[in-house]
């Protein structure tokens, strides 16, 4: 290749590419194709410059503090990997960069949602500074972001979930009643406020909505609907702090104002599920939920507005369990309904479609005599 320089701070690359002819024939004819343009006022950015441009966008957008965490942690190992090529640009981050990027993950042994997530950030980073013109090209054109297929997730039935709460014991067992009865994030419940908490009127709710630096996951605002057990155990809580569920008193918060700890009731949970030998974690009580919401025939529609989910393809995730309908049709495929042995044939619709009008304004199958 070749470097030929246009302007002061503007440089063109070039490929040579030679034809080779046998001998007694004239020459190799040489001919030449320019291949990219390095332009040396934008394309100088630093790979680090970069990620401290676009760490200091999500900020600005308002990013949750679990979300900046994951960011960093990935600019993090997208650094170690250009420091061991030797890339200290950002335009030198290209799809050789990105491939060994996922082979480090896989030799770590991270799964492939975790391995897609974090090249879709460094797509993302890249595309931040196009943006803004800090390059004058993609270094990854053509990269492809294939979603990796959702790998099965636990589901309890609703005698194992009580088997659960049985076993637990205060004050996790309330926390962990309340993900079963209401289907909400272990995070939402953990910023769950008595402000947001209504058991007053004919339509007892709970309020999800963004507290001082935290928001929900999708951002939304919504309401859930409260069982008579939900109101039953939220009234009998007590409220000496602003948060509905609190860790126990500590020598620094004796007066246990503290939000619940998030890691120490998973810890209770797991000490539970290894005594009763089921898999799970605190997100299968959201999992149970929504399945056994679906069986027993609630529409998607409400279970979205319930659980928060917007993308349908994603709660369609959670519905394991077959509705009533599907049932019947199985028990009567193997005759166990009406002792027939054959399923019978689907309702037609209900609305019939319109007649067309003959010549003479006549219907279709009335000859008029």
């Amino acid at each position: 290749s070749r470097l030929r320089r246009d302007s002061p701070d503007r440089y063109r690359c070039t490929v040579v590419r030679c034809t080779f002819r046998p001998p007694g024939l004239p020459a190799p004819r040489c001919t030449f194709r320019p291949a990219f343009t390095l332009d040396l006022d934008r394309d100088k950015i630093t790979l680090q410059d970069a990620i401290d441009t676009y760490d200091a966008f999500l900020v600005s957008e308002g990013r949750a503090p679990k979300t900046l965490t994951q960011y960093r942690h990935t600019f993090k190992l997208i650094r170690q990997v250009a420091a061991e090529l030797g890339r200290p640009l950002l335009i030198q981050v290209d799809l050789t960069f990105v491939d060994r990027f996922r082979t480090l993950r896989v030799d770590q042994g991270k799964a492939p949602k975790t391995i897609h997530t974090e090249t879709t950030i460094l797509r993302q980073l890249v595309n931040h500074c196009r943006r803004r013109n800090l390059l004058s090209r993609d270094p990854l054109a053509g990269l492809r972001l294939v979603k990796p297929k959702p790998r099965p997730q636990p589901c309890w039935t609703q005698d194992e979930v009580q088997r659960i709460l049985a076993a637990s014991s205060p004050p996790h067992r309330d926390a962990l009643e309340i993900l079963a009865e209401t289907g909400m994030r272990v995070g939402e419940l953990k910023h769950l406020t008595w402000a947001d908490v209504v058991l007053d009127g004919l339509h007892p709710v709970l309020h999800i909505r963004p507290k001082d630096g935290w928001k929900p996951k999708t951002g939304d605002i919504r309401a859930i609907p409260l069982s008579p057990r939900a109101v039953e155990l939220l009234g009998s809580l007590s409220r000496h702090s602003k948060w509905v569920f609190t860790a126990p008193p500590w020598r620094s918060d004796p007066k246990d104002q503290r939000k619940i700890s998030e890691r120490r009731l998973l810890l209770h949970l797991k000490r539970l599920l290894e005594r009763i030998g089921l898999p799970g974690h605190l997100h299968t009580f959201r999992h149970a939920f929504i399945s056994h919401a679906a069986s027993e025939g609630v529409p998607e529609a409400v279970i979205r507005s319930w659980v928060g989910h917007v993308d349908i393809h994603i709660i369609r995730l959670y519905m394991h369990i077959a509705d009533r309908t599907s049932q019947g049709w199985m028990q009567r495929l193997h005759g166990q309904a009406g002792g027939t042995g054959k399923p019978k044939p689907p309702a037609k619709p209900s609305s019939s479609p319109k007649r067309k009008k003959r010549r003479g304004g006549k219907q279709d199958g009335k000859d008029g005599g």
